[in-house]
């Protein structure tokens, strides 16, 4: 059992230091998430050169997300595999609901700029939205597009610290893949998803969402498109195997459990697995309510904590290890 202390406390904003990292040969390599470009610079301060990793939205192109640098410079992504993964539409022009599944490719960007794939390509970030088209300023255009946050859709996630990257599917029996820096495959651990028996978790959500969002006659149409979702084979069938993931110090995976029946301002419990991904070598850790972890170090967690009114404080905890039984 993993327990934590308080440590310190600061109001402002979390800075990532992951889009930092200093290269081997003594240089600061930088990366932008708004303009998507990683900038070199030497150990002097002078610009040694710039190159783009991803696209900015409108462009032509696959677009790249980006998780992280390593300690060789090289920053881990996931691209979105052109011409695959699914989309089912479900209704007509005036009213859709629509369900897109991508698939992805893990990558790594060298510093030349360079994409080079590894592990397996593997369904990307879920997601559900609402499009409703009618007269907009005299003429027919989309009137209203937005994403809806439908139950238990799967992720695609990743973290990376030191020289291990940690690559996850929140849907998959066997979720969690680490990798050292260049890309090679050192284990594959977690626990299984469980399936969800009761249709009716999926009708509750529709009754609430469409009373909060849709106008009463339109309620009827929204819903039968809901069910022909909630019907197809598209639509979850489990519920997310894990919330998150992180990479701890001393290479020890966090996955965050995922359990509906636990409420958001409660403790967050997480499965911490050993490098060589044993069931028996699972440690349990406990975060502290309304914490989400950005870095968990050796003996600490850094993170963001919201009070009741959602302000943000930066806090740190110690890192505590509890032996069993107590």
């Amino acid at each position: 059992m993993r327990s934590l202390g308080r440590r310190g406390e600061g109001p402002g904003e979390f800075r990532n230091l992951k889009n930092v990292v200093e290269l081997e040969s003594g240089g600061i390599a930088v990366f932008d998430v708004g303009l998507g470009r990683v900038t070199v610079f030497s150990g002097g301060g002078d610009l040694e050169r710039a190159y783009d990793v991803t696209r900015k939205l409108g462009e032509i192109g696959i677009r790249i997300h980006m998780f992280g640098f390593l300690p060789n410079g090289n920053l881990v992504g996931l691209r979105e595999v052109d011409g695959e993964g699914t989309e089912v539409v479900y209704g007509t022009s005036e009213r859709r609901l629509i369900f897109k599944s991508p698939v992805v490719q893990p990558v790594l960007i060298d510093t030349a700029g360079r994409a080079i794939p590894f592990g397996r390509p593997m369904p990307g970030d879920e997601v559900v939205s609402q499009v409703e088209s009618g007269m907009v300023g005299g003429r027919i255009g989309v009137r209203g597009v937005g994403q809806v946050p439908f139950p238990f859709l799967k992720s695609a996630m990743v973290a990376v610290r030191g020289d291990l990257i940690a690559v996850g599917q929140t849907s998959r029996a066997l979720p969690i893949f680490v990798f050292d820096s260049r890309g090679r495959p050192i284990g594959g651990f977690g626990r299984s998803p469980v399936r969800i028996e009761d249709r009716r978790t999926y009708e509750s959500w529709v009754d609430e969402w469409l009373a909060d969002t849709t106008a009463p006659g339109d309620r009827r149409e929204w819903r039968q498109l809901y069910e022909a979702f909630i019907s197809s084979t598209s639509a979850p069938a489990t519920m997310p195997a894990f919330r998150s993931l992180l990479v701890q110090a001393g290479e020890k995976i966090w996955a965050e459990v995922h359990d509906p029946a636990v409420a958001d301002d409660a403790p967050s419990r997480w499965d911490i697995f050993a490098p060589t991904g044993r069931l028996s070598d699972v440690w349990v850790g406990v975060l502290p309510p309304r914490f989400r972890p950005h870095e968990i170090g050796s003996d600490y967690v850094l993170g963001v904590w919201k009070d009741e009114l959602g302000i943000e404080y930066v806090r740190v905890y110690d890192l505590i290890e509890v032996p069993p039984g107590r």
